[in-house]
Formats: structure tokens, C-alpha cells, sequence
């Protein structure tokens, strides 16, 4: 990685072999670009690389999507047989759950709006209709925001591909709506787990289900609360792709502040910016990432989009230095300690949370100019006088 005068970078050993780390972006290239592919130019890939492309596809959660790319390699550079089935039973186990988790998800949507209240899907479903094959992008839990139904809804449908409409709604019932879901969720013998103030966790037949009583982490100040009602009100126009740019971009940050970012979550941002970037107000989009002390995510993200997956977005060109912070919030991506644990018992899971918050203290550093200690500070200030 080259050093900048502008950027100094922490230490960080990658354990990902950069010539394998080509071929995988060879490999999403073709994959969300639908075009031709070819691994000619990196030298022979051995069956230990191809174990370690697997590997990082499976953990990114992107075995199917990569797998549309192996589809089009020729003969002569496929992988080894024994892993290349292998690779092709997972994604028919992927394609399968993909049917078991849109047939869960409709059915709750018609319990739900025979009681009044109407989905806007957030997040993975709803991205996945960006992708060349929707089929082959990979689902987990089902986030929602619900609505009370308006007099008029007749653009809305649940989201698998192709309409890029969002809801119409009265915000006014929002909060009913979010109440309402919980409680229809007992009566169907799915009892809510309130998570947070933010969204409650509803397991429906095995699939979990994010019901969101707001669309961000409000607490904190003015800023945050102001970006959680223009959120909403970009529902209530129906402005999909400027509400997408805007809510994708915040959840991709925090995840990354939480050590979770995941590079199918770039391939989500990608394939939006692929098909809606003329749809979208930019400047509207970087003055609020301005506000939010986001814009140094927002722009690395933005070099990834457009040298990592070659796509051009018809934005204003990154600001200078950027490229330093993209490569090590990929290197982050790629090869960092990623995980999940339960919150289940609170008091571990708090020390694990605050465990990754020092763990990532070089983050606040390079992407809001903070120090670690000050927003923990704040964190735990919010968490406990902050209410909304």
C-alpha cells in the first residue's frame, strides 16, 4: 500500500494473496457485469487458490454470485471437479432457501396487509433486484419498515425484481403500524424480541425478521434525528433512489464501524449505483453525508465502486488521498475479524461490543477525525439520556 503525506495508515498484515485478491475481483467483475470471463493473465490458479476463492465467496456471502462467473469460464479454467460440485451444491442449497424465505415472507405480507399495514423492504431483498440474476444474490433476515395501509397503494408489490417503486405512506401511522406488526407477530406464535429501541426481531416459521421502529441510529443529536424524519419523508414522496443512496450508504458505515462490513454489501451499493445513479441527487446525498461525518466513508466507497467494480457513477470526481483510505477499508473488508455473537446474555455481549469499538479505534481516526475514547463517551451518553 502506497504512503501519503495526507494519510497515515496503521499497521495491518493482510493474509489475503493479492494475486488471488485480482482474480476475485476478475470473477465479481464478470458476475455483476454480465459480461465474458477469463482468468488469463495471473498465472495458473492451484487448488489451494481456488479452496481460498471459495472460502473468501462463502464468508463474504457471495458463493452464487461468484459461482455465475465460473459458469463462464472456459474449460481450461475451472476449478478442480471435486470443489466445482461441491460450490454447485451450496448454491442450489442457496437457491432453495431463497424459495423457502420469499414464500415465508409473502405469506406474512398477506397477514399483515389484510390487517392494514403494508411492507417497504429494506436492504437485501430490495437489492437484490439490481443484480443481472436476483435469484443468485443470497438472502438473510427480512428487514422491514412498516406502514399503515393508505387509501391508495396500488404501486406497491413485495420486492423480488425489476419494480424500483417504494410505498407510498401516512408517517402518522407508522408507529401504529410498527406496534401492530409485533402484536400480530404473537397472535401468528412468533413472539417479538424487542432488540433495541430500533427495531424488534419477530422469527416467523425460521425466518427472522427485522421489524424497524426507526431507519437509523437517531440517538446522539440534531443531525441524526433530522436524517431519521427526511428518511421517512423520502418514503412518503416515493423518492426510491434518493432514500436507497442514502439508507444503503449509513448502513454499510455502520456495519464497517462495527467491524461487519461485508463486501456483498459493496456489491449491493455497486449494482445500485449501476442502475439508479441518474436518479439520484447527489449533492443532496454528499451534503448530508457532510453533516453526518460520513463523507470519508461515502467517498472511499465510491473510489471501490468505481476501480474495484468498474462502475462509473455520474457523480463529482473523489476528493484527493481517498484511494489509501478505500484500499484499507477493502483490506478491512476482506481479511478483518468479522463476527457475530448473540445478545442473548447482555452483559457478555456488551463487553464483546466494546471489545470491537477499541479494536476499530483506528477507524474513528482515519474516517471522522475522532478519538475512540470521546465517542464511546458519547455512545454510552446516548445509550442511556438520549431517548426517542
Amino acid at each position: 500500500m502506497h504512503s501519503s503525506p495526507n494519510v497515515i495508515l496503521p499497521e495491518f498484515s493482510t493474509t489475503l494473496n493479492k494475486r488471488i485478491e485480482k482474480k476475485n475481483w476478475t470473477l465479481l467483475r464478470s458476475a455483476l457485469g454480465e459480461t465474458d470471463c477469463s482468468l488469463v493473465g495471473y498465472g495458473t490458479l492451484t487448488e489451494k487458490d481456488w479452496n481460498v476463492l471459495y472460502d473468501l465467496a462463502s464468508n463474504q456471502g457471495l458463493t452464487e454470485t461468484v459461482f455465475s462467473a465460473i459458469e463462464k469460464l472456459p474449460k481450461s479454467q475451472l476449478p478442480p471437479m471435486d470443489l466445482l460440485m461441491d460450490w454447485l451444491g451450496q448454491v442450489e442449497y442457496i437457491k432453495s432457501s431463497n424459495e423457502g424465505y420469499r414464500e415465508k415472507a409473502h405469506d406474512l405480507l398477506e397477514v399483515y396487509r389484510s390487517k392494514g399495514i403494508i411492507f417497504v423492504v429494506l436492504k437485501g431483498e430490495s437489492c437484490a433486484r439490481y443484480y443481472p440474476d436476483p435469484e443468485k444474490r443470497a438472502l438473510g433476515d427480512l428487514d422491514v419498515f412498516l406502514l399503515e395501509e393508505p387509501m391508495e397503494v396500488s404501486s406497491f408489490k413485495f420486492q423480488v425484481s425489476g419494480d424500483k417503486g417504494v410505498s407510498g405512506c401516512y408517517m402518522g401511522g407508522h408507529e401504529w403500524a410498527y406496534e401492530e406488526g409485533n402484536r400480530l407477530a404473537e397472535i401468528l406464535g412468533a413472539k417479538p424480541d424487542i432488540h433495541d429501541y430500533k427495531h424488534s426481531h419477530i422469527s416467523y416459521k425460521g425466518l427472522i425478521v427485522e421489524n424497524h421502529r426507526l431507519l437509523t441510529t437517531a440517538r446522539g443529536s440534531k443531525e441524526k434525528k433530522s436524517f431519521e424524519m427526511y428518511l421517512q419523508n423520502l418514503l412518503e414522496i416515493r423518492n426510491s433512489a434518493q432514500f436507497e443512496a442514502l439508507f444503503l450508504t449509513v448502513h454499510a458505515y455502520q456495519h464497517f464501524m462495527e467491524d461487519e462490513l461485508s463486501l456483498r454489501q459493496l456489491c449491493d451499493w455497486a449494482m445500485f449505483v449501476k442502475a439508479c445513479c441518474k436518479e439520484v441527487d447527489w449533492n443532496d446525498y454528499f451534503q448530508w453525508m457532510e453533516q453526518l461525518n460520513m463523507l470519508k466513508f461515502a467517498n472511499a466507497v465510491r473510489w471501490i465502486t468505481q476501480y474495484q467494480f468498474a462502475i462509473d457513477g455520474d457523480y463529482p470526481p473523489t476528493a484527493p488521498g481517498i484511494e489509501q483510505l478505500a484500499e484499507r477499508l477493502l483490506d478491512d473488508t476482506l481479511c478483518g475479524r468479522h463476527g457475530q455473537m448473540s445478545s442473548e446474555n447482555i452483559v457478555k455481549y456488551r463487553i464483546w461490543q466494546t471489545k470491537k469499538i477499541f479494536h476499530s479505534s483506528w477507524k474513528y481516526r482515519l474516517f471522522r477525525n475522532e478519538n475512540v475514547l470521546v465517542s464511546y463517551t458519547k455512545m454510552l451518553w446516548n445509550h442511556w439520556f438520549d431517548k426517542v
